[in-house]
């Protein structure tokens, strides 16, 4: 079964590559800061884990994955993990 967000993400990325066929996509995995080292450490491989799952999304929508840049980090005040896409 697709992920919930493969539609919406396959629509967005045609749309863009419509815009700007050489477009760079970031992906970076945002985890919330919380717990001990080892709490965030599990946290950020979660968050990495979610935007590697993002990225071969973007592949397969015909991507190249040298133009995907995947990254990770933490940030205050979030309640959940999130994948966020910058566009360049």
């Amino acid at each position: 079964t697709p992920p919930d967000y493969a539609d919406p993400l396959r629509q967005a990325v045609r749309a863009a590559q419509a815009r700007k066929p050489d477009i760079v996509y970031d992906v970076v995995g945002v985890a919330p800061v919380r717990g001990d080292a080892g709490a965030q450490s599990d946290g950020l491989l979660l968050a990495s884990d979610n935007a590697s799952a993002v990225m071969r999304a973007i592949i397969a929508d015909g991507v190249p994955a040298a133009r995907i840049h995947l990254g990770a980090r933490t940030e205050t005040g979030l309640a959940a993990r999130e994948v966020r896409i910058y566009v360049r």
